[in-house]
């Protein structure tokens, strides 16, 4: 299928699903339990087809071959033929981010090798020579917390958000092992420090963690420093009008709508009954924005939907007034027009 892909339009994907899907067979394959006999062809068979010159400047795939062709190495022979091309694929990598990703999967399939064919000790050292592989922190992170070694995980993740600068999934993913960590051992004041971290980069639900580690009282003193630094950020983050509606604040979330009229039709029923009139107000301003912008038939069905979200909030004056604005507005729209015309008051 590899030289179709030289002469075909794959822009579909359809070529790469069929090389996807004949990996994965032969990964199923070699997890079968072979007859000794069979293994051994198949893994000559796969690491022949993995050296041919065809693969070049297609490592993904050819790395595929080598990760299945490693569940059949059966013997230290095996091992030293397998390694010798493993490590002629090494060779050829580079500083990109993909090489980085592909030498990641390479010492995987050697970490692999190891733990089958010289046990945990040495698979534990070779993990921790490679521990700057996100694959292989993530493994010892997982290990030092089965084992509650918590300031392991601590130095762990730290370790790897120092590395990792710049990768925010994975950074991530350093700072929530953190946070388990710091649960589990009962370190409150780390916990809601990296909670207000979270917090400020946008998450809710560390939000309602942080909210619910302190007594009522004492969280109503820490609340308006919490908001504050989220309303110090450049742009709000998303989770800054769930905030609010958690809170009962309900002014600061008119005044974070105003600036947003689009937004009326998410959180109306957070402002309603109290600011009745902005919110109807908010409404037509929404639907003469988009109105204005609208030029064709779906646009229009979607601003009358808009209207009859409005007529369903009890605005149905408001909502006929802003049809006949509509209608006057734009008369030489009839596909508009009769769109209008259809809404039922």
């Amino acid at each position: 299928m590899l030289p179709l892909l030289k002469s075909a339009d794959d822009s579909g994907g359809d070529v790469g699903s069929v090389i996807n899907h004949s990996l994965a067979a032969l990964a199923e394959m070699a997890d079968s339990g072979l007859p000794t006999e069979a293994s051994a062809y198949c893994f000559q068979k796969l690491l022949n087809e993995a050296a041919r010159k065809i693969y070049d400047g297609w490592s993904d795939w050819r790395l595929s071959l080598l990760e299945t062709c490693a569940n059949l190495v059966n013997d230290g022979r095996q091992r030293k033929i397998f390694e010798r091309q493993l490590n002629s694929t090494v060779e050829e990598l580079n500083d990109s981010w993909s090489s980085r990703y592909l030498a990641e999967r390479i010492a995987a399939i050697l970490h692999r090798l190891i733990l089958k064919f010289e046990g945990e000790v040495h698979a534990a050292d070779f993990l921790e020579q490679n521990i700057n592989f996100p694959l292989f922190r993530e493994k010892a992170i997982e290990a030092a917390m089965a084992n509650k070694d918590y300031d392991r995980v601590e130095r762990l993740a730290l370790e790897g958000e120092q590395r990792d600068r710049g990768m925010h999934g994975l950074i991530n993913q350093w700072k929530k092992a953190r946070y388990k960590a710091y649960r589990l051992s009962g370190q409150l004041d780390k916990r809601r420090n990296l909670a207000v971290e979270f917090i400020l980069d946008g998450s809710f639900d560390y939000y309602k963690e942080l909210k619910e580690s302190y007594p009522d009282k004492e969280w109503a003193s820490v609340y308006p420093g919490l908001i504050k630094a989220l309303e110090e950020q450049k742009g709000y983050q998303d989770n800054y009008p769930s905030i609010l509606i958690e809170e009962g604040e309900q002014k600061k979330l008119l005044e974070y709508v105003k600036a947003r009229p689009a937004y009326i039709t998410r959180y109306y029923q957070h402002l309603l009954p109290v600011f009745r009139n902005e919110v109807d107000y908010l409404f037509i301003q929404h639907i003469l924005d988009e109105a204005q912008r609208a030029g064709n038939r779906k646009a229009y069905r979607e601003i009358c939907s808009l209207i009859r979200q409005f007529l369903k909030i009890g605005s149905s004056e408001k909502a006929r007034q802003v049809v006949s604005q509509l209608l006057a507005i734009y008369p030489r729209k009839p596909a508009f027009k009769e769109e209008l015309l259809k809404i039922k008051f």
